[in-house]
């Protein structure tokens, strides 16, 4: 047989001669050019769904997740505790007593501090998930950091499997919202990393 190399570059003519491409190793990649978008880089995908999902059941969110609700709730008993013992003064109060006005005042005060409240604490538990989805997500991609660097890849993108079920119309959303979040329509299946990630943050493989 022929033995092609050591060589430091390839040089590949077009078919009419014109022009000469120069193959040749940059950094452990495959080039024919000077840039960096010239280059050939590896490729895979990480459906991150059930890793997210997961992520956020984890026992250090959820204890976080019922210390707030522990508080608030502690908070909303307090203020039906304030408008109970309000409504009980209301009701010793002969129908044309002068200081129904002055009960009425306050209760209506607690009524509407509660009401504040609990618009606060919708969004303590808004600010709270959010805060939980972007440490899930900074751990998710720490894994696919770890697992790219042990298997020289060099771009992983998010996808969702086209043989996985619509989930979000059970939710009211759309059959084509589902198709837009799913960029890939057809893919080798052994560039779906998505079982070393989860092994790599240690958690169920589906």
């Amino acid at each position: 047989g022929v033995t092609l190399g050591p060589a430091t570059a390839l040089l590949l003519e077009q078919e009419d001669g014109e022009e000469t491409m120069t193959l040749r190793n940059a950094e452990d990649r495959l080039a024919w050019g000077e840039h960096a978008s010239e280059r050939a880089y590896s490729m895979a995908f990480v459906h991150i769904g059930e890793i997210l999902n997961q992520l956020m059941r984890s026992e250090a969110f959820q204890e976080e997740r019922t210390e707030l609700s522990s508080d608030i709730e502690s908070q909303e008993e307090a203020f039906r505790e304030q408008l109970d013992a309000i409504q009980e003064e209301w009701d010793e109060l002969a129908p044309e007593a002068p200081e129904r006005e002055d009960v009425s005042r306050r209760g209506q005060q607690i009524v509407q501090e509660f009401q504040a409240f609990q618009e606060q604490s919708q969004r303590m538990r808004q600010q709270m998930t959010s805060a939980h989805l972007e440490r899930a997500y900074r751990e998710l991609v720490a894994a696919v950091n770890v697992v790219s660097d042990t298997m020289d890849i060099d771009i992983v993108l998010r996808f969702i499997p086209t043989d996985d079920e619509f989930q979000q119309l059970a939710e009211g959303g759309s059959a084509m919202q589902e198709i837009r979040m799913r960029s890939l329509l057809r893919y080798p299946e052994a560039l779906d990393i998505t079982s070393e990630v989860l092994e790599e943050l240690d958690l169920d493989i589906q």
